[in-house]
């Protein structure tokens, strides 16, 4: 294999493919699950472990730096789906630089007997793997030549409520009641038909390691539990949801009318949350679309890569301190967001200073010192590629900094 030196993760990935050859690992086991789910089987201690496994898609070059680590988690409402759902995309980010792996997890949900109990443990079994997963790729990254600092979770349907429990879902005190032992689901030779879970880590393997990443990418994701959402989560998360998804509610609904509820959280509806706490998150709508998001495979792909592109390469976007984010401060307004064929900056004083457009890897579209009169200007965007992007502000006055967060779509 040609080495391929590098000193930095950034200089070894890349928005298009430079990569024709790829090597992949099938069926390698990263953990194991408690089956305690169905019936029990008290032959072999009521709750026996299943092996769990992972594909793992990597450049046929060895780098010298480790690689950036993409790991994604299928849909399928936790009760069907593969990890060769997202063999494609993994070969996509592979092309690009990038180690990508995808996932097999717990299914755990029986539709003759689906519930909201059984709803929230087959979410929680499916957290638990994750975490386990991520905790394997820490453990292995010598082997695998991952970056451990740049570790990211990308999940569609039921992979993306998993993802999002896996940044919201850390605290001990945050383990949903539904999850511990019930009593009242009955026994089946002495072992219960509704075990407790164990902890949000579970008990899948590689304890030595945290299942921390360093951002999500959820793709018509929801949360159960709003309150998981507080001002400590900082993992940076990008959503990605269509107006008109009758599965999982781009605002919030009960899921298949139910009864009695288990009400879904969509991504609007968390979006709020955030902004209202000040997370870093940030939320691409596709209007009109419905749950199935493959037609928009090409702009998704685009966004994702620019979205982990700019975590790699600059950090955590949210260290900025946004504009956006305080709008009674902000020196400009700029609309639409999302930006369409041009971009309307309105300011309301006359200033002076020099604006700036750039993606997430730092990359310059447009700048140009100037002096406003308090009018409307605008800047064509329509050759622009869907993504990410910062419209930066720098005074002239004091130097200081305002940014806006833009998605182009």
């Amino acid at each position: 294999m040609p080495l391929v030196f590098s000193q930095h993760p950034c200089d070894l990935i890349a928005t298009s493919p430079i990569h024709d050859c790829i090597d992949t690992l099938k069926n390698v086991q990263y953990g194991t699950g408690r089956h305690d789910y169905d019936f029990p089987d008290p032959a072999n201690g009521c709750t026996p472990a299943e092996p769990l496994f992972t594909d793992i898609f990597s450049p046929c070059e060895m780098a010298a730096t480790p690689r950036p680590l993409v790991i994604f988690v299928h849909g399928g409402g936790f009760a069907a789906g593969n990890k060769a759902d997202f063999w494609a995309q993994c070969d996509a980010f592979a092309q690009r630089g990038y180690t990508a792996a995808t996932i097999s997890y717990r299914l755990s949900i029986n539709p003759l007997t689906l519930s909201r109990n059984s709803l929230i443990r087959a979410g929680y079994r499916a957290m638990q793997d994750a975490k386990c997963a991520v905790r394997y790729f820490k453990a292995h990254a010598n082997e695998y030549n991952i970056d451990t600092a740049h570790i990211y979770l990308l999940g569609y349907s039921a992979g993306a409520v998993t993802v999002l429990n896996v940044a919201f879902a850390r605290d001990v005190e945050e383990k949903p009641a539904e999850t511990g032992f019930d009593g009242s689901c009955g026994y089946w030779f002495g072992c219960p038909f509704c075990p407790d879970l164990g902890t949000l880590e579970g008990d899948g393997g590689w304890p030595g390691h945290t299942s921390e990443v360093n951002g999500i990418l959820s793709l018509a994701g929801a949360v159960m539990d709003m309150s998981l959402i507080d001002t400590y989560d900082d993992v940076p998360v990008w959503m990605v949801h269509g107006t008109e998804d009758q599965t999982v509610d781009y605002d919030s609904a009960c899921y298949l009318n139910l009864s009695p509820c288990p009400k879904l959280y969509g991504s609007h509806s968390i979006q709020q949350r955030a902004e209202e706490l000040g997370l870093c998150s940030s939320l691409f709508t596709i209007e009109g679309a419905g749950h199935d998001v493959t037609p928009y495979n090409d702009t998704i792909l685009a966004q994702a890569v620019a979205f982990f592109n700019g975590l790699v390469c600059q950090g955590n976007p949210c260290n900025v301190n946004f504009a956006a984010d305080n709008r009674a401060k902000a020196a400009f307004k700029v609309f639409p967001n999302p930006v369409g064929d041009y971009l309307q900056i309105e300011w309301p004083v006359e200033s002076s200073g020099r604006i700036a457009l750039q993606n997430l890897e730092g990359k310059v579209l447009f700048e140009k010192n100037m002096k406003t009169t308090g009018k409307n200007i605008i800047i064509p965007a329509g050759g622009i590629p869907p993504g990410f992007y910062f419209l930066k502000w720098t005074s002239s006055k004091d130097n200081t900094l305002e940014a806006y967060k833009l998605v182009k779509k």
